[in-house]
């Protein structure tokens, strides 16, 4: 006789949307959130991809804007805060782990050579954010 693993089963929400239970215990979620920057409001990402997102992101700050009038960036700092503002928005961690990026914001504010700080401790805080199996 054939076992049915419940937590593979398929469900439906109460809006008629379909629910994955599996794949929501490994990241795969969309979620949407606000747009530090560019020309959409809004971005879609999943939820297992924030961390490397934001790294990706805060990176982008960091370098050079080449078109500083036709797709204007905030800085790395302004970016950073953002996102621990959207990580809080979309419930995407506990009330501790939300204390520590804020720390981690305040911190970065604060460092004197912003790109080594993102080097040596943000972006390897952030990719531990997400999964290491793809």
């Amino acid at each position: 006789m054939n076992k049915i693993d419940e937590s593979r089963r398929i469900t439906e929400d109460g809006q008629g949307n379909f629910v994955y239970p599996y794949a929501s215990a490994r990241g795969y979620v969309q979620i949407t959130i606000p747009a530090a920057h560019g020309p959409n409001p809004t971005e879609q990402l999943l939820v297992r991809d924030f961390g490397t997102h934001v790294a990706k992101e805060v990176e982008q700050s960091l370098a050079p804007n080449p078109y500083p009038v036709a797709s204007p960036r905030k800085s790395a700092t302004v970016t950073f805060a953002h996102y621990v503002g959207c990580a809080e928005g979309a419930s995407l961690m506990d009330a501790a782990g939300l204390k520590h990026m804020e720390a981690i914001a305040k911190e970065f504010e604060a460092a004197p050579d912003r790109q080594e700080y993102f080097t040596k401790i943000l972006q390897p805080y952030l990719a531990s954010l997400s999964p290491k199996q793809r």
